[in-house]
Protein backbone atom coordinates (compact mmCIF):
# COMPACT_ATOMS: atom_id res chain seq x y z
CA UNK A 1 0.00 0.00 0.00
CA UNK A 2 2.95 1.93 0.97
CA UNK A 3 4.45 2.11 -2.83
CA UNK A 4 1.06 2.67 -4.58
CA UNK A 5 0.42 6.06 -2.49
CA UNK A 6 4.07 6.66 -3.81
CA UNK A 7 3.11 6.14 -7.21
CA UNK A 8 0.20 9.26 -6.99
CA UNK A 9 0.81 12.83 -8.39
CA UNK A 10 0.21 14.64 -5.53
CA UNK A 11 0.61 18.12 -7.04
CA UNK A 12 -1.99 17.15 -9.90
CA UNK A 13 -4.04 15.81 -7.21
CA UNK A 14 -3.48 18.72 -5.11
CA UNK A 15 -4.09 21.13 -8.58
CA UNK A 16 -7.72 18.91 -9.44
CA UNK A 17 -8.87 19.42 -5.72
CA UNK A 18 -8.21 22.84 -5.21
CA UNK A 19 -10.18 23.48 -8.85
CA UNK A 20 -12.94 21.64 -7.50
CA UNK A 21 -12.75 23.85 -4.23
CA UNK A 22 -12.99 27.08 -6.10
CA UNK A 23 -15.60 25.95 -8.34
CA UNK A 24 -17.74 25.24 -5.49
CA UNK A 25 -16.72 28.29 -4.05
CA UNK A 26 -17.77 30.32 -7.19
CA UNK A 27 -20.76 27.83 -7.28
CA UNK A 28 -21.85 29.30 -3.86
CA UNK A 29 -21.10 32.85 -4.33
CA UNK A 30 -23.82 32.90 -6.82
CA UNK A 31 -27.03 32.08 -4.61
CA UNK A 32 -26.96 31.66 -1.03
CA UNK A 33 -28.64 28.44 -0.94
CA UNK A 34 -28.35 26.65 -4.02
CA UNK A 35 -29.36 22.69 -3.86
CA UNK A 36 -26.74 22.09 -6.63
CA UNK A 37 -23.70 23.25 -4.19
CA UNK A 38 -24.59 20.37 -2.16
CA UNK A 39 -24.85 17.83 -4.63
CA UNK A 40 -21.54 18.89 -5.92
CA UNK A 41 -19.80 18.70 -3.02
CA UNK A 42 -21.30 14.86 -2.68
CA UNK A 43 -20.19 13.97 -6.21
CA UNK A 44 -16.42 15.29 -5.52
CA UNK A 45 -16.37 13.57 -2.47
CA UNK A 46 -17.76 10.40 -4.08
CA UNK A 47 -15.11 11.01 -6.85
CA UNK A 48 -12.24 11.43 -4.38
CA UNK A 49 -13.23 8.09 -2.70
CA UNK A 50 -13.56 5.99 -5.73
CA UNK A 51 -10.08 6.76 -7.02
CA UNK A 52 -8.18 6.00 -4.44
CA UNK A 53 -10.59 2.49 -3.89
CA UNK A 54 -9.75 2.36 -7.54
CA UNK A 55 -5.93 3.05 -6.80
CA UNK A 56 -5.97 0.55 -3.96
CA UNK A 57 -7.17 -2.52 -6.13
CA UNK A 58 -4.55 -4.60 -7.80
CA UNK A 59 -5.38 -4.44 -11.46
CA UNK A 60 -3.10 -7.13 -12.83
CA UNK A 61 -5.34 -9.66 -11.82
CA UNK A 62 -7.13 -8.59 -14.98
CA UNK A 63 -4.38 -10.11 -16.94
CA UNK A 64 -5.85 -13.67 -16.15
CA UNK A 65 -7.76 -15.13 -18.80
CA UNK A 66 -9.95 -16.65 -16.42
CA UNK A 67 -10.67 -13.19 -15.25
CA UNK A 68 -10.58 -11.59 -18.31
CA UNK A 69 -13.32 -13.90 -19.72
CA UNK A 70 -15.44 -13.59 -17.14
CA UNK A 71 -15.56 -9.53 -17.15
CA UNK A 72 -16.02 -10.16 -20.76
CA UNK A 73 -18.51 -12.37 -20.34
CA UNK A 74 -20.35 -10.55 -17.68
CA UNK A 75 -20.14 -7.18 -19.65
CA UNK A 76 -21.99 -8.87 -22.35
Amino acid sequence: MRKKTKSIDWILCGAALMLCALGLLTMNSFVADDPFFIRQMVWILLGVVIFFSAQAFDWRILRRPGVAALVYASLL
